[in-house]
């Protein structure tokens, strides 16, 4: 890090100096914290290019916000959750998620008789419009598990939820789907 004239200052002080305008605190606090917020980006599976996109929108989305800092000394942390946020956004966006549709059709399904051929189409038809019925949350689930094939790991990093959250959410998804499916059956 280069020395300046700010080097020992707190980040309280570098907030309220590059609030009141001054470019020399703003591009301290840039030169302490750019690694950080680079990296955290990077540590969710951006890359290089998405990292420094997402680094402008980290620094944006401070500079917008200098004078509503409630705790100065937190920054550090603030700007590293606010950078995996923002890269985990920007990768959802960005990845293309298989429509489940897509997921029935690449199936690999054993040869079936000719007269089973109608039943099956059937069922595929079923499970498409009980998984239409099911929420966003559920229906973003069961195709990142099903159709992506993510790891666990790797869903949690996407969609921002800890690990723990997944396996449950996912029982409660399946339990609604087959719900959907009794109900269309019932109908």
């Amino acid at each position: 890090m280069p020395d300046g004239p700010f080097q020992n200052d707190t980040d309280a002080d570098l907030l309220k100096g590059a609030a009141a305008g001054d470019q020399a605190a703003w591009n301290q606090l840039v030169d302490r914290y750019g690694r950080l917020v680079y990296h955290s980006a990077r540590a969710v599976g951006a890359d290089p290019d998405l990292a420094t996109d997402v680094s402008q929108i980290v620094w944006m989305r401070l500079l917008s916000r200098l004078d509503t800092i409630r705790d100065p000394e937190k920054i550090k942390g603030w700007l590293a959750i606010v950078a995996r946020n923002t890269a985990r956004s920007e990768l959802t966006k960005r990845r293309p998620t298989p429509v489940i549709d897509d997921l029935l059709q690449s199936m690999d399904l054993p040869e079936r008789e000719p007269e089973n051929v109608i039943l099956a189409e059937e069922e595929d038809s079923a499970i498409r419009r009980a998984f239409r019925r099911l929420g966003e949350a559920c229906r973003e689930l069961l195709t990142l598990l099903f159709a992506a094939e993510l790891s666990y790991a790797e869903i949690a990093a996407t969609l921002g939820r800890p690990l723990g959250w997944i396996g449950p959410t996912r029982g409660r998804c399946l339990a609604a789907l087959t719900a959907e499916l009794r109900k269309l059956e019932a109908a």
